[in-house]
């Protein structure tokens, strides 16, 4: 039994979680509190029958609620900068086609009705550029993932608002008509290699995409030029995007874990595009 909550509001009045101590062994623990801040009520013990203890307060690392799809760069992202800093994600995939983005649960969480959204602590936020943003600020104080170098993280945000703006809205614009069953439209298709060739340009001269250590950039454009080449781009005119991009799967934590099967329901959707334009 991972978690067991008996309230999901964050100010839960009696969670049960698994707790593993110091020495490796395995409890299951009985809390009262938020979700950053418990007090250990009772150990309990098969049949919930519990055992009191002093009432000792702990800080516990809670999972944070993360809504996804999977398949979805963005939400990818998330996960890929949750893993740096070694947090732990309670997953909740929404079925698109059953219209769960639209429910009034949800809404309240995301008006916008998109994904990804975080819920910590009771916070919610959404757009995965923001949500990394706050991760690092929140959990990763004395992290480089989003430098504290005013001209450094400055540099970080323009390679997000680059990603943001230019390279996926133009991957979307050429791309999505034809999920849709439209042409190869090669205007697009241009666009689209241009802002290619804008990343390269921008790679240059650095090992990561800011200097030479991994921030919330790479693990952002990371997430999207994996689903570019799972949508057969080819990357071999673009030499420093390719440097790159081996160095970041290398490098970022639990990637392969994490992208696997995300990038593999992405393959078959771009097959399903392909053999349209054949």
């Amino acid at each position: 039994m991972d978690d067991a909550t008996r309230n999901n509001s964050a100010k839960m009045r009696s969670t049960i979680i698994q707790f593993k101590t110091i020495n490796g062994a395995y409890y299951l623990v009985e809390l009262q509190g938020t979700r950053s801040q418990a007090t250990v009520c009772c150990f309990v013990i098969s049949g919930y029958q519990s055992i009191p203890t002093y009432n000792t307060d702990y800080t516990f690392k809670m999972a944070i609620d993360l809504y996804r799809s999977l398949g979805s760069s963005v939400c990818t992202t998330v996960q890929l900068v949750a893993a740096a800093l070694d947090l732990e994600l309670n997953l909740i995939d929404l079925n698109f086609k059953e219209g769960d983005h639209l429910k009034p649960e949800y809404l309240k969480i995301n008006p916008q009705h998109t994904i990804p959204a975080i819920v910590d602590d009771g916070f919610a936020l959404s757009e995965s550029r923001a949500i990394a943003r706050y991760l690092v600020n929140k959990y990763g104080k004395d992290s480089t993932l989003y430098p504290t170098d005013v001209k450094l993280r400055a540099l970080v945000d323009q390679r997000l608002d680059f990603e943001l703006g230019t390279l996926c809205t133009r991957f979307a614009q050429f791309f999505y008509p034809q999920m849709a069953g439209a042409p190869a439209d090669e205007a697009l298709k241009k666009k689209f290699e241009d802002a290619l060739k804008i990343l390269d340009a921008l790679l240059e001269g650095n090992v990561y995409a800011v200097g030479d250590k991994l921030t919330i950039a790479d693990l952002s454009l990371v997430a999207n030029v994996s689903t570019f080449e799972a949508f057969n781009t080819s990357l071999k005119e673009y030499p420093n995007i390719l440097k790159w991009y081996e160095l970041v799967k290398s490098t970022a934590p639990k990637y392969e874990e994490i992208t696997e099967k995300a990038l593999a329901h992405v393959r078959v959707k771009a097959a399903q595009l392909l053999s349209k334009q054949e």
